[in-house]
């Protein structure tokens, strides 16, 4: 069974890097994902969001213990990123040299929506397709298998659920 998911995500993975390699459009869409999206998506919670002190102190800390539990997620599970294991050239690199499974992009992409669905629940829905832009983006530069972000995604649902339990 796991062995047949790897051969998928592979086999997905290094359609999404050729057509981004091939296509401008496409390698556009994935650099601008990969580098600007979150960030993006995170902001969108602060300017459009009119909370509470306490809500922004729990917003924040929940996004940075997201953070720390997928690095160390990386570490625990060590998979080696696309670019590293295929030898082949990515349109970007990590600005940190981390372990490729689980995303930590995908992951803090969907527990932001989790945490403003919480508050917002029009600004989760509004937020969706930025995430899978996220999620997208890192597979085509090259940084992350199809595997990796479906596991982040997975991981930053549940982990903005609980924290949203906890802190919001």
């Amino acid at each position: 069974m796991a062995l047949a998911f790897l051969s998928w995500d592979k086999k997905w993975t290094h359609k999404l890097e050729h057509l981004a390699q091939r296509k401008i459009w496409w390698k556009r869409v994935g650099l601008a994902g990969a580098v600007w999206a979150l960030p993006v998506l995170i902001a969108v919670g602060i300017v459009f969001q009119d909370m509470s002190w306490q809500v922004w102190l729990g917003y924040g800390f929940s996004l940075v213990l997201v953070w720390l539990a997928t690095v160390a997620l990386e570490f625990i599970f060590w998979r080696p990123r696309p670019f590293d294991a295929e030898k082949i050239l990515p349109l970007m690199r990590p600005l940190w040299d981390t372990p490729s499974f689980p995303s930590g992009h995908a992951a803090l992409a969907w527990a932001t929506i989790m945490l403003l669905g919480a508050v917002e629940p029009w600004m989760g829905w509004m937020t969706v397709p930025v995430a899978i832009w996220i999620c997208l983006s890192r597979v085509l530069v090259g940084v992350h298998y199809l595997g990796d972000v479906l596991a982040g995604a997975v991981f930053g649902l549940g982990a903005g659920w609980i924290l949203t339990l906890i802190f919001l």
